[in-house]
């Protein structure tokens, strides 16, 4: 039966859940990492080796930003880097 126009589409997982495989991945991942040390074994990155602690970094900011801004005059974007650490 084809799918009709204004009438929901049955089945699947709801939008924007992952599915088990990858859900059992995730947990997976997070596990080692506690086991590995957790925030301790992460400054212990940072400090050691730095360019794997920026390439994890990367990964985890966001890439898209939206924003509407309403705001009459000008608006200035500051980004301080010290000792390597961007604030």
């Amino acid at each position: 039966m084809p799918f009709e126009k204004g009438r929901k589409k049955q089945g699947g997982r709801p939008k924007g859940q992952p599915n088990k495989s990858v859900a059992r991945l995730v947990d997976d991942i997070v596990n080692a990492f506690k086991r590995s040390g957790g925030e301790e074994y992460l400054m212990d990155l940072a400090k050691n080796d730095r360019k794997t602690f920026c390439t994890l970094l990367a990964k985890i900011i966001p890439t898209n930003i939206q924003a509407d801004i309403g705001v009459d005059g000008e608006i200035r974007i500051v980004r301080k880097v010290i000792k390597g650490i961007a604030e």
